[in-house]
């Protein structure tokens, strides 16, 4: 019997529980990743797949056809969200003017602020996605800024860049000299052959700083394997051992010192070098490591703003050799006096560190570790992990916990990766995690302290999943899952409309049940919730009978039958779930023949088609338990993505195989008797020899014609015909450019398509097989902000505004680089479609060269952008 789908208080009331908002561990979400990319033969991801990737897009968008012009170049739009942001672990304050911000995402390119965080700007286009690790603004000129790229400790890995993933591996230094408006390598490029700076060196960059000499600058940067100094010309080795790799380095200056810290190897060995630095002029590099310093695996340093005092805060494992199985850690806190040459131990205070959980410190094996000294009191000390906590004493015993667990929306995220004070506010904080940016003015205070979020357009979220409601034409209701952040929805899918919360944890797999009545998702290893789509509360749906292994946990819903199908392990379970209500408990459905993973599932009438870790597909019922497997030729040991079933006609089918250097994309026509590979253009392109990574492949069937759109590793591709040689489009280019995408969604009564990507969010266009005959002035369906064009600008400039209703007024201010107001531009909107705001050549002549922001609003929307005003 089927319980009633009430709303229970003490189910609705664990929507913000500590249990669902406990991340996993980040090297589960690693072996996900793995296993979905590796080559299958070896088991190991390429490692020089990210450059090779990068190559390949950049020759297939020099190639690009005109064949579906219609098709291949709709208007793809961001919809958010723009009040979540993902994971961002570089954050810096511009030093002549405290309300300007940079950050970078460690998926979704460099970001700035010119308003204290209240809007943000994308200084990066969407086909340049360095992953971005740290920032820093020049020491001897101000417009200059450097990026240093790749996660060597990240929320999907913890290995060292000799087992590199795809997502968040780095490719080098990226420098700009004009405030972030253009950036350029300064690295060799990274490769998989040896040269003379390991190419390892560039996949992981920890830290950079800088000094400067009589108007020369030396940029240092703390990279895997050591310490790398650049003269603006060359690079060269200044610590380190390139025989015998330190997995993490770490670089600070300040006054006229340098400091630097050297860790162990992978495998746990002090390398020749080892231990921590300082640099003078007069003596160069000395070691002064403290006496019984432990051999730890990854360290952070902090330096007072006159460089007489250091902190040193380290991480090791409790058992090395278990470093990857096991993330119990054992840390360690140190302080130097420059003055005195001498060390203490302060790693007493970290013991009695507790959050408010009762939870002790916790930096998950040295992925959340941050730390920094307050400039004026360098006894004042913030120290991060899952937790914020300070110091006022010289954290020697008085401590205060800042923010992290328990976290309820609105606190402090938890898994902290930057603190920065204010130097001109000394009560001022920013601090950079999983969830993006948040500031307090309680800096100092000796109790919990108000947080602000200023994530409002930093759109940076890692979406593995999205998903509309096939059944209800114009309906747009989205929803999606994000890495670190949970599942959030949405109901207007209008660029600036704040999305709202779903549920916590690692945000997975979701599905919309036609009638946008109910709502399942789901967080890590299986764990899935029901809401209801009209009030977006929790509703009482049992709890699965077991955990799966899979990290992102796949599930089903049919809508006609009313049962939501759960993939736990090599089994299927099943639930009566429609708006009546649930049933009491979960049911076995069926078991598969061999004790494979199942990593997709599809529902076609009272069958489910699933495919698994090991490249195997097969057809099961839901009612009787039985289970066929297809006569398919993927790949061995290929891990399938996803499986998509034509819904004009189920004999139609695509499988996607997500591993580099196999075929990815595979088709049948007679209901799986035989299949082809129809990757085409995007399996082996003709030059380079190699194809991205495929996630997902969905048809669009509307009007009796077909449309296929592929998601891969360097953005979203399409086309209207599948063959053994099926040329695939770029799909959005302008503005979803070599984004990932994990996910996409359609629907076929109106086109509507939307994408989840792995580092911007989602995006959304209409598409339609028939669009040749389309009027291509049709009317926008939300407001959106086209990039300024020409760039850069010379004489004119020229912002289209995309307004879906005739009502009130559209402003546009311009800003110079430090966020002073130049000039406001207010049109009234006679009516619906794209407005077009001017500057013209009088305007423009006024403004000298360099970089200039502009904000558009209309209504409570806004967007921002940026262009560069060319010399004149």
């Amino acid at each position: 019997m089927r319980t009633l789908a009430i709303l229970i208080g003490a189910v609705v009331g664990c929507l913000h529980c500590k249990e669902q908002w406990i991340e996993t561990s980040p090297q589960q979400r690693w072996q996900w990743d793995e296993r979905r990319f590796a080559n299958p033969q070896t088991g190991i991801i390429p490692p020089d797949a990210a450059e090779r990737d990068h190559r390949f897009a950049e020759q297939v968008f020099r190639s690009a056809t005109t064949k579906l012009p219609r098709i291949a170049s709709p208007l793809v739009e961001p919809i958010g969200p723009t009040n979540v942001a993902g994971r961002i672990r570089a954050f810096a304050l511009d030093r002549r003017a405290p309300s300007v911000l940079m950050c970078g995402g460690v998926t979704g390119g460099i970001w700035r602020s010119i308003d204290r965080g209240s809007s943000w700007v994308r200084m990066t286009p969407p086909t340049l996605v360095p992953h971005v690790s740290c920032i820093l603004q020049s020491s001897s000129d101000p417009d200059t800024w450097y990026v240093g790229t790749g996660e060597g400790l990240s929320t999907t890995e913890r290995r060292t860049s000799t087992q590199l993933r795809t997502i968040g591996t780095g490719s080098g230094i990226y420098r700009s000299t004009d405030n972030g408006t253009s950036w350029h390598s300064i690295t060799p490029p990274v490769t998989a052959q040896p040269n003379t700076i390991p190419a390892q060196a560039w996949q992981i960059v920890w830290k950079l700083a800088s000094r400067s000499d009589a108007g020369n600058e030396t940029l240092y940067a703390a990279c895997y394997g050591g310490i790398y100094a650049w003269d603006g010309t060359r690079w060269r080795l200044e610590l380190g051992d390139t025989t015998a790799p330190a997995f993490c380095t770490e670089i600070v200056g300040a006054g006229d010192r340098l400091y630097a810290a050297i860790g162990a190897t992978d495998d746990g060995t002090p390398p020749q070098q080892y231990g921590i630095f300082v640099w003078t002029a007069q003596a160069g590099w000395q070691n002064i490591t403290p006496p019984d310093f432990p051999t730890v695996r990854r360290i952070v340093l902090a330096v007072a703003p006159d460089g007489q005092t250091l902190y040193a805060f380290t991480q090791h494992p409790q058992v090395w050799s278990q470093r990857y199985q096991s993330f119990a850690s054992q840390h360690t806190l140190w302080r130097y006096s420059a003055s005195a040459n001498t060390w203490e131990n302060c790693s007493l205070w970290l013991s009695s560190l507790i959050n408010p959980s009762n939870s002790p410190l916790n930096t998950l094996a040295g992925y959340a570790m941050a730390l920094t000294i307050h400039p004026r009191n360098p006894n004042v000390v913030f120290l991060g992990s899952t937790d914020l906590f300070a110091s006022h004493d010289g954290c020697r015993s008085m401590k205060v916990h800042l923010g992290g667990y328990p976290y309820t929306i609105g606190t402090l995220h938890p898994d902290i990766h930057a603190v920065v004070v204010d130097p001109s506010n000394p009560n001022r904080l920013y601090v950079a995690t999983d969830g993006g940016i948040y500031s307090t003015t309680d800096a100092l205070t000796t109790s919990a302290p108000t947080w602000t979020p200023l994530n409002n357009g930093l759109t940076t979220t890692q979406a593995y999943h999205v998903a509309l409601d096939h059944a209800m034409t114009d309906d747009r209701l989205v929803i999606a899952g994000f890495q670190d952040n949970s599942c959030w929805y949405t109901r207007s899918a209008i660029y600036g409309d704040a999305w709202s919360f779903a549920f916590g944890g690692d945000g997975c797999r979701v599905v919309v049940g036609d009638g946008a009545s109910l709502v399942f998702a789901s967080s890590q290893f299986g764990e899935i919730y029901a809401l209801s789509a009209i009030t977006g509360q929790l509703l009482p749906l049992p709890r699965p009978p077991q955990s799966g292994t899979a990290f992102v946990t796949e599930f089903a819903y049919d809508p006609n039958s009313g049962q939501l199908v759960l993939a736990l392990n090599d089994k299927l379970y099943r639930l009566g779930a429609d708006r009546s209500g649930f049933d009491a408990a979960w049911r076995l459905a069926c078991t598969l023949p061999v004790p494979e993973l199942i990593t997709a599932v599809a529902l076609t009438d009272k069958w489910a088609i699933v495919g698994t870790a090991g490249g195997t597909l097969y057809r099961c019922s839901i009612t009787d338990g039985t289970v066929t497997r297809f006569p398919v030729n993927f790949p061995p040991g290929s891990f399938v993505a996803a499986i998509d079933i034509d819904r004009a006609n189920a004999q139609r089918m695509i499988v996607t195989i997500s591993n580099y250097t196999v075929p990815s994309i595979f088709a049948t026509w007679n209901g799986g008797n035989t299949w082809q590979s129809v990757g085409g253009s995007l399996d082996q392109e003709s030059t380079t020899g190699w194809g991205p990574s495929v996630r997902v492949v969905r048809a669009l069937y509307r009007n009796g014609k077909r449309l296929y759109i592929a998601g891969t590793s360097i953005g979203a591709f399409i086309t209207d015909s599948l063959h053994t040689e099926t040329q695939w489009q770029p799909l959005g280019l302008p503005t979803l450019g070599t984004l990932p995408v994990e996910a996409i969604d359609t629907r076929a009564a109106d086109g509507w398509t939307v994408i989840g990507t792995h580092g911007g969010g989602i995006f959304a266009c209409t598409l339609d097989p028939t669009s040749a005959d389309t009027d291509p002035t049709q009317l926008p369906r939300s407001f959106f902000v086209e990039q300024c064009n020409p760039q850069p600008v010379n004489e004119v400039a020229i912002i289209r505004v995309h307004i879906p209703r005739a009502e009130g007024t559209v402003t546009c201010e311009l800003f110079d680089m430090l966020g002073r107001s130049l000039l406001v531009r207010t049109l009234p909107v006679v009516s619906a479609g794209v407005l077009s705001i001017i500057l013209p050549p009088t305007e423009i002549a006024r403004l000298p060269a360099g970089t200039y922001f502009y904000r558009v609003q209309w209504k409570e929307h806004q967007a921002s952008g940026a262009f560069l005003r060319s010399a004149p």
